[in-house]
């Protein structure tokens, strides 16, 4: 007989909790909805709402050990990485316009996204360096000056081009942007 891992054995309980868990919610479901009594009908309604829940609860549990067991980071360590990726992006973009402007800008603007998807995103945003180092390698890979990305904090913000602004997280509201070349205001 083969021993299961316990993932495998963890994922059979859920399971098992998840089955039993519907057929109580399908069984408490009937009987408030065949109810005549109000209060009794109330109290099934809130014993179905608990193993509802519940199922739910198992459902996501188990949902979460299989991202877990293919390596797809959570939710929460998916919006960290986000969070990281953004603060890179805006501190590299700092360097980028005060090193280049025009199109050289907004051409390691692009490159940019390509060294974050790399770096971060591609290593589930692991953190195995600070900050600064990050802004410092990501610089260094676009050929920037490493004097002028150790002092990425006192750099201003980029001007808000529409590809610099939406490269760097940010520039005018949706309202006010203009489309290059076109002079068509978007309202978003």
């Amino acid at each position: 007989m083969d021993a299961q891992t316990p993932l495998d054995c963890d994922e059979a309980m859920l399971a098992r909790i998840a089955e039993l868990d519907l057929s109580l919610a399908e069984k408490l479901h009937a009987a408030a909805m065949a109810a005549e009594d109000p209060a009794e009908t109330a109290e099934l309604a809130r014993a179905y709402q608990k193993t509802a829940r519940s199922l739910r609860q198992s459902l996501a549990l188990k949902a979460r050990l299989k991202r877990e067991s293919r390596g797809e980071p959570s939710t929460e360590d998916a919006a960290r990485v986000e969070a990281r990726a953004k603060t890179v992006r805006r501190a590299v973009t700092r360097v980028i316009f005060t090193e280049t402007e025009g199109e050289a800008a907004d051409w390691l603007c692009s490159l940019l996204e390509e060294r974050i998807d790399l770096r971060i995103r591609q290593t589930a945003g692991v953190d195995i360096t600070t900050l600064d180092e990050m802004v410092a390698e990501v610089c260094e890979d676009l050929n920037l000056d490493a004097d002028t990305a150790k002092r990425w904090r006192e750099l201003p913000d980029p001007p808000t081009s529409p590809i610099a602004a939406a490269m760097a997280g940010g520039g005018p509201p949706a309202e006010e942007r203009v489309v290059e070349g076109a002079g068509l205001r978007l309202s978003g």
